[in-house]
C-alpha cells in the first residue's frame, strides 16, 4: 500500500463518521474514491464518473476538507476529477504513444459511457448536418428546449436572454448566466443550442464543460498541437462554457480562454457562459 492509499484510508473513516450516514450511501460515493496525487496545496481525488464527481462537490466538500486537514495537520484545497475507466500503466503504455487515438474504437466508447460521450464528443454532435445524426447524443439533450423549461420569478430575466440570443446572436454578447448547481443553468445553454441549430441551419456552435477545456489546453501543450486547439474554439461562431468558475487560479489557461474570448467578441461571435456564482464572488480570477 502506497502513502497516498494509507491517507485515504485514515481520511474514509472520518467523513464516515461526520456523514453519519447508512453504509450505502457512504460507500455509493466514497467507495471508489481514490487519493491520486497530494501537494503542499492541493489534494486530487478521482472518482469514478462526473455525477459522483458533483455530487462530492455540491454535498460533502467541506466534510472532506475537514477530514484532510484532521489528518494531514493543514489545510489543503480540494480537486475532484473522474475517470470514466481504469487508465493503464506507464508499463503498458509505452508501446502505444506513436499511435493517434484510432477512430474504428469509437462506437463502442459511445456505447459504454454516455459521461464520457459527452465530455468528449460534445462538439461533433453540435456541429452534426441534422440534429439525430449522433443517435445516443440527441436523445439525450433533445429534450431541453424552452418550451419545457420551468419558467418561475426567479429565472423569468435569464430565460428571456437566452432565447433572446437563440433567436439573434449577439443581442447580448458576452451572455453571462448564474445559479446554484440543479436551478437550469445547462437546460438553457442546451435550448440555446436546440434552438439555434433550427433557426441557424449551418452556424457552427462550440459547447465545453469549462473542466474539459482546461483538459484539453494541457493535453494541447503537451501534445504540441496548441495551434489546432485555438482553432477550435476561435472559429466558433458560438462558444459556450458551462461552469467558468473552474478558470479561477488557473493562470495560463485564464489567458488562453481570454484569448480566445477576445477573438471571437471582436468577431462579432457569440460567448455564453454559466457559473455557480456571480463573477465578483469567483476568487483568484483576473478582472
Amino acid at each position: 500500500m502506497d502513502d497516498l492509499s494509507l491517507i485515504m484510508k485514515d481520511v474514509l473513516p472520518l467523513i464516515k463518521k461526520k456523514m453519519n450516514t447508512a453504509p450505502s450511501i457512504f460507500n455509493l460515493w466514497f467507495g471508489e474514491l481514490e487519493l491520486g496525487l497530494l501537494t503542499e496545496n492541493t489534494a486530487t481525488l478521482i472518482t469514478t464518473s462526473m455525477t459522483k464527481r458533483n455530487i462530492l462537490y455540491n454535498k460533502y466538500l467541506t466534510i472532506i476538507k475537514e477530514s484532510f486537514a484532521e489528518v494531514l495537520g493543514f489545510d489543503v484545497e480540494i480537486e475532484i476529477n473522474f475517470r470514466v475507466r481504469p487508465v493503464a500503466s506507464l508499463e503498458e503504455r509505452e508501446p502505444e504513444p506513436a499511435s493517434p487515438p484510432a477512430e474504428k474504437p469509437e462506437p463502442e466508447r459511445l456505447e459504454q459511457s454516455e459521461e464520457f460521450d459527452e465530455e468528449r464528443d460534445i462538439t461533433e454532435y453540435i456541429n452534426s448536418p441534422t440534429p439525430g445524426a449522433s443517435g445516443k447524443q440527441a436523445g439525450v439533450y433533445s429534450r431541453y428546449t424552452f418550451d419545457n423549461f420551468v419558467e418561475g420569478s426567479s429565472n423569468k430575466l435569464a430565460r428571456a436572454a437566452c432565447y433572446a440570443v437563440a433567436e439573434e446572436p449577439n443581442t447580448h454578447n458576452p451572455l453571462f448566466i448564474y445559479g446554484n448547481s440543479g436551478l437550469g443553468k445547462t437546460h438553457l445553454l442546451w435550448a440555446i443550442i436546440n434552438h439555434m441549430r433550427k433557426r441557424h441551419p449551418g452556424i457552427k456552435i462550440v459547447y465545453k464543460k469549462c473542466e474539459t477545456f482546461l483538459a484539453e489546453l494541457i493535453k494541447a501543450i503537451n501534445t504540441r498541437t496548441t495551434e489546432q486547439f485555438k482553432e477550435r474554439y476561435r472559429t466558433a461562431d458560438v462558444l459556450l462554457i458551462d461552469d467558468i468558475q473552474f478558470l479561477a487560479g488557473k493562470e495560463g489557461t485564464q489567458e488562453e480562454f481570454f484569448n480566445t474570448f477576445n477573438v471571437l467578441y471582436e468577431s462579432d461571435k457569440q460567448i455564453i457562459l454559466t457559473s455557480d456564482r456571480p463573477p465578483k464572488d469567483i476568487k483568484n480570477l483576473e478582472d
